[in-house]
């Protein structure tokens, strides 16, 4: 999976370097990056799906989070492509047959969004995207079962030399995988 991702990946960033010359050449980039947080928004699920029965202790905690987009005013149409490295941790103790279960579990999720150029409203910016989400997780389960189609909603709000406060709401069809992204952006 990781070669995949890595040749995919490679794949974009050579098709992104030769589109966005135009841009760079009239003295704009065409990439903006971000730093932020990504909040779970799912505290009562897991990606297991065990359930969540009286006596079960479960929370979910995001960490710290990087997207990176490309392509607005660049890509015709006004769409952009943003790709996302999202952190959470989840604790808990599930019930099961077989007694209690303990889990402590790190996922890392990487989305890769087409999204279009929003609306814009004055500083403010609305829109939307699709796409596929790969997920890692740090337990012995297998995490490929959580990959799978995402979708985002996105707010940003210019704060003055290209840069921007965002927020975006991230949702698929595993709950414990949703959640908030909240940070600040710039072009590079």
């Amino acid at each position: 999976m990781i070669v995949r991702f890595s040749l995919m990946l490679g794949t974009l960033a050579a098709l992104a370097v030769s589109i966005a010359a135009p841009a760079r050449a009239a003295g704009s980039s065409a990439f903006e990056l971000g730093i932020g947080q990504f909040i779970p928004t799912s505290p009562a699920s897991s990606v297991e799906n065990f359930a969540t029965v009286p006596g079960t202790s479960f929370s979910q905690h995001g960490n710290f989070s990087v997207d990176l987009s490309f392509g607005r005013g660049v890509i015709p149409g006004g769409y952009e492509i943003t790709t996302m490295l999202l952190s959470q941790k989840q604790t808990g103790t599930f019930a099961t047959p077989f007694g209690s279960l303990s889990a402590n579990e790190t996922f890392t999720q990487v989305p890769l969004l087409i999204e279009n150029g929003g609306t814009q409203l004055g500083p403010i910016r609305l829109g939307a995207g699709l796409g596929y989400d790969w997920v890692s997780r740090s337990s012995f389960s297998n995490a490929s079962s959580a990959n799978g189609v995402v979708g985002d909603t996105f707010l940003e709000v210019g704060v003055g030399s290209g840069a921007a406060l965002e927020a975006r709401y991230l949702f698929g069809p595993r709950a414990a995988l949703s959640g908030v992204y909240v940070g600040i952006k710039t072009h590079l």
